[in-house]
């Protein structure tokens, strides 16, 4: 189960950015654009708000490969491996750093907070949306080889 719990709490962290991320930010903007369009005056607090937006959408579009990897092999991973104690607690350690370091720089907690392309933030800039596509399968590649190590029958 240690393969589809993974997978659960990134899916479980992706809703919590949807709702408590994305959804509380996309408010201000739209509620700004709206007041622009209106006439009135623009809310200075609009772009940072969608900047925080940005890097959360884009944290769970990192988190998806992974995710779907996760989930996927439950059903079609090697059978039959018993894990220790130690192995688990080593394979839940470095899962856990990676995510949460990922999920703290997102959340623009990490020492250069939001700036673009400053730090860990360079995974959510970028040309279009190459970096995340990049990062996501990097993200997965990392997992496929921890996999390999712990997983191993």
């Amino acid at each position: 189960g240690i393969a589809i719990s993974t997978g659960m709490l990134l899916g479980t962290i992706m809703m919590l950015n949807v709702w408590g991320v994305i959804w509380r930010n996309q408010k201000v903007v739209l509620a700004n654009a709206a007041n622009v369009l209106a006439g009135g005056e623009a809310d200075p607090n609009a772009a940072a708000a969608g900047r925080r937006a940005l890097m959360a959408s884009r944290q769970n579009a990192i988190f998806s490969v992974s995710m779907l990897f996760f989930m996927v092999y439950k059903s079609h991973g090697p059978y039959g491996a018993e894990l220790s104690g130690g192995k688990m607690g080593a394979f839940w350690l470095i899962t856990l750093v990676l995510i949460a370091v990922l999920e703290l720089n997102a959340l623009g907690l990490m020492p250069w907070k939001a700036q673009p392309n400053k730090g860990l933030n360079v995974l959510y800039d970028g040309p279009g949306v190459r970096n995340p596509l990049i990062a996501s399968f990097g993200l997965w590649a990392i997992f496929l080889i921890l996999t390999e190590i712990f997983f191993k029958v």
